[in-house]
């Protein structure tokens, strides 16, 4: 809801080029916004990245159950997230 309000808030913007995390959830953001700027360039860039839960993106921590979450930080690429290090 939110980025379908700031899409459309913004599709009147002209910009010279768009530049995005390569992360799942940053490119959802984008496919929101890009309609309204088809012809505008977008790059991906892996310096803008934040860390990635891996199965575990986009899900409220409170909706893990306790022991998955310790099972995560144990071994984060086991669920295809990265480590603090790894960004």
């Amino acid at each position: 809801a939110k980025i379908t309000f700031l899409s459309y808030n913004i599709k009147d913007i002209k910009f010279d080029v768009i530049f995005c995390s390569p992360l799942r959830r940053t490119r959802e953001t984008l496919a929101q916004i890009i309609p309204y700027h088809k012809e505008t360039p977008v790059i991906y860039d892996d310096r803008i990245v934040e860390i990635s839960f891996g199965s575990f993106e986009n899900i409220k921590k409170s909706e893990i159950k306790p022991e998955d979450w310790e099972k995560y930080l144990a071994d984060p690429n086991k669920y295809g997230g990265e480590t603090y290090k790894q960004v």
